[in-house]
């Protein structure tokens, strides 16, 4: 993804139902007004996704619309796509610009494409908005069409080659924690065979573990230990401890709250 783009999504909601979506492209402005927006569910969305023949990412890549792979998703729907240099990818189409926090996404799709990346993940190739008929614009992320599907259509495993993929699970998510991110949604249909490995798909929910950490009440709980790293400690709660203080994490008006309505 070009970086130089500059684009970037924030959702304002004015009432329940209308929804204010802007999107910024080159610090141009571009304002959607969603009427009805609870409507729209996963089932919706395919059918708005079958009517468009074709649609260009942010790199200008045109992707053919063939067929819709999942309706399932807990962010969206998945459609198989083809294009010119990739062939038969998978398009992952967000249901809610408003849940889609773009610089963040922009650092994953950065780490997916990392040095080594691809042995332990599957990459995110492209992104873009699709604009429908309607006005409404959402958000969609490329990654490979994995032929071989994902670890729960495997079926059984030999006891030797269970243990084989365990431990090449294991360091996986190594990798990821290392690079300071939370996947957050490990499950077999997010595990998938790709270049004779099984790697970690499906980083439609994953955080990045200082933001979640801010997220906790106290310092002292926002230690978290990593063997290769030892103690991650971004907001001096070791020093608290040994000053036998207990502090809040920002603002502790603001922390308690968000807790209280959590």
């Amino acid at each position: 993804m070009d970086s130089n783009k500059n684009i970037r999504s924030k959702t304002e909601v004015e009432d329940k139902n209308t929804r204010i979506a802007t999107v910024f492209e080159n610090h141009q402005r571009i304002a959607t007004e969603f009427e009805n927006a609870g409507i729209v569910d996963n089932n919706g969305l395919a059918d708005m996704v079958k009517l468009k023949a074709e649609f260009v990412s942010v790199n200008e890549k045109k992707y053919t619309f063939n067929r819709i792979l999942s309706v399932e998703g807990g962010e969206g729907i998945v459609a198989v796509c083809s294009n010119i240099e990739y062939g038969d990818v998978a398009v992952k189409i967000y249901i809610d610009v408003k849940n889609v926090d773009f610089g963040k996404r922009q650092r994953i799709i950065r780490f997916t494409n990392t040095e080594n990346a691809e042995k332990y993940v599957l990459p995110i190739i492209d992104s873009g908005f699709i604009e429908f008929e309607s006005g409404t614009m959402n958000y969609f992320e490329v990654q490979p069409l994995c032929v071989d599907g994902d670890l729960l259509h495997k079926g059984k495993f030999e006891y030797e080659e269970l243990v084989d993929v365990i431990s090449e699970l294991n360091e996986g998510l190594h990798f990821i924690h290392e690079n300071g991110f939370l996947h957050m949604d490990i499950k077999p249909e997010n595990i998938y065979s790709y270049n004779n490995h099984y790697v970690f798909g499906d980083f439609g929910i994953t955080r990045e573990l200082k933001e979640d950490l801010k997220r906790r009440d106290f310092t002292m709980n926002a230690l978290v230990y990593a063997p290769s790293t030892g103690v991650l400690d971004h907001f001096d709660g070791i020093t608290d401890i040994q000053s036998k203080i207990i502090r809040a994490i920002g603002d502790p008006a603001e922390r308690f709250d968000e807790l209280s309505e959590a």
